[in-house]
């Protein structure tokens, strides 16, 4: 029910509205009516385009933010009603209805919308509402054609019945990118749409039921009575987890897999005041450190009980969302993330530590976008990033600067995990519940774990050829089969993944050997080379 949000702006923007314009009509003359909305609508869209920047989830959510949008269509009826020239018509209309289609087919999920992109869409559509009033124009024409108008009628019972439809076929497991499941979601949604509309809209709305208003009102509130109570029921029961068969429910039991060591996981005030972990063989001094975000975090376990085997310790500087990389931050950001000096000040002031290990979520960083759909944009004093795709050279720079830091210190860079709601947990257990979904069958495809990887490791691989401090070990290469990545261990016994791209602490822990082959031998050679300059510069 996602989607009930912007019904929500809506019925927000429509019991407000009437008051602001009574107020504005106490205080100002009628005839600033335009101007004043015009004002509001500026404001709402220039609040809108800053957040877009700056966070985007409130500059898509918000009221405030969206308000100018429905702001456009009452400005619009605030306007005289002016005649339109049949040649003017036609020409806009024309122009507005292949705007429309061209956005449709251009605009995409990487682009930063709301911002000045919703623009485009609200200009088009408040065009053809002013070429409404020439009904002989080709757009009014075209939009009075009756499966237009069939469209229009069921709109409202359209929207609130697609998302339902296209969630519940992502739950069950099928693949939602797929032509023919898209066409299935439309043709079952305009069926549900068109049937509510028969049985619930229009009876209502011509009062063949419900023919009082004080019939009306004992309706509504009874339903949300109804809903009230239920949801009142369903949070007190917590979800009614009896619900979930006992094999399924005990993969919901995050506790079971998290990340061992959780006060190392570094948030708050804590990540700029509290001092590293110190981990692995606690009798030695720290010889590396650990740096990276919550997916450093997870690997951890296994890292520092092969540095414990192997009788070092060393330092965890994680925290989530980190990547140490000065001069880069959010669009719309004032300052860099105070977390990078943290981390300088840490290695400045350790003169022991040798080597540092950078671990993170690389793709997320070089794409500007999780396995979850969620997107970033950031910039550095050459460039601010309008789409994704410039965020693979932001994410370069900003790892070279932070290796030019550090020219005497040696470097380990290591990939990354797959992620995928394949590798989700939830997930699994969301279509487990739908239809059977056994755990060998649980694997993200080889092709999308590629497409993430063949962004970031190149990066990866020429920081290495660039740097002679720089060693690139790619210790999640071969971690997937070559049919793709599993969710479950070899004699599927745990899970691998907690969270669709977060290894569990039975997984990192299953990695302590891998990590002792591929990752130790260079903070070996890189303790060697350390003494052979100390003896050279003595």
């Amino acid at each position: 029910l996602l989607h009930t949000w912007s019904l929500a702006i809506e019925e927000q923007f429509y019991a407000l509205l009437p008051l602001s314009l009574l107020v504005a009509g106490m205080v100002f003359p009628r005839r600033w009516l335009p101007g004043i909305i015009a004002v509001a609508l500026i404001v709402s869209f220039a609040l809108c385009v800053h957040y877009t920047s700056v966070y985007r989830p409130f500059a898509f959510y918000m009221p405030h933010t969206r308000a100018w949008e429905l702001l456009a269509g009452t400005f619009l009826a605030a306007l005289p009603r002016l005649a339109v020239s049949p040649r003017l018509a036609n020409g806009l209309g024309i122009a507005a209805l292949l705007a429309i289609a061209l956005i449709v087919v251009t605009f995409d999920e990487r682009d930063p919308f709301p911002g000045w992109m919703a623009a485009a869409p609200v200009m088009a559509t408040a065009a053809l509402i002013y070429c409404g009033n020439a009904p002989a124009a080709v757009s009014s024409r075209f939009l009075s054609l009756p499966p237009m108008v069939f469209v229009g009628r069921i709109s409202y019972s359209l929207y609130l019945w697609h998302w339902p439809v296209i969630v519940f076929v992502s739950y069950s497991g099928f693949a939602p990118d797929n032509t023919a499941t898209k066409l299935a979601c439309i043709a079952v949604s305009f069926v549900l749409a068109s049937l509510s509309w028969a049985l619930v809209e229009e009876p209502v709305r011509r009062r063949r039921i419900l023919v009082s208003r004080g019939r009306v009102y004992i309706a509504a509130g009874s339903a949300a009575a109804v809903l009230t109570i239920s949801a009142a029921i369903v949070v007190s029961g917590e979800g009614f987890k009896a619900r979930v068969p006992a094999d399924l429910r005990v993969l919901l039991d995050k506790k079971r897999y998290a990340t061992e060591a959780e006060e190392c996981m570094l948030v708050g005030d804590r990540a700029t005041e509290s001092p590293p972990c110190k981990r692995g063989e606690l009798e030695t001094t720290p010889s590396f450190i650990l740096i990276g975000d919550s997916h450093a975090f997870a690997l951890a376990p296994g890292l520092f009980r092969a540095a414990q085997n192997a009788g070092l310790s060393g330092l965890q500087f994680t925290s989530n969302g980190f990547l140490p990389g000065p001069g880069r931050k959010t669009v719309g950001a004032i300052h860099e993330d105070p977390r990078i000096a943290r981390a300088i000040a840490i290695i400045e002031a350790r003169p022991a530590i040798e080597t540092i290990i950078l671990a993170g979520a690389w793709a997320d960083y070089a794409t500007g976008t999780n396995w979850k759909g969620r997107r970033w944009f950031y910039q550095d004093d050459i460039s601010t990033a309008t789409r994704s795709e410039e965020n693979v050279a932001l994410f370069a720079r900003a790892l070279q600067r932070f290796i030019t830091r550090f020219p005497e210190r040696r470097f380990i860079l290591l990939d990354d995990v797959a992620a995928g709601s394949e590798l989700d947990l939830n997930a699994f257990v969301r279509h487990s519940m739908l239809r059977k979904n056994e755990r060998e069958n649980a694997i993200l495809p080889y092709e999308k774990m590629n497409e993430r990887r063949e962004v970031y490791v190149p990066v990866l691989a020429d920081l290495e050829a660039r740097n002679e401090n720089v060693t690139f070990v790619p210790v999640f290469a071969e971690f997937c089969q070559p049919h793709g990545c599993p969710l479950f261990s070899a004699n599927l016994s745990y899970p691998i993944y907690r969270d669709g791209d977060h290894l569990s602490n039975q997984a990192s822990l299953s990695l302590k050997e891998h990590f002792a082959e591929t990752v130790f031998p260079h903070l070996e050679a890189s303790a060697a080379e350390q003494a052979q300059q100390n003896e050279t510069r003595r």
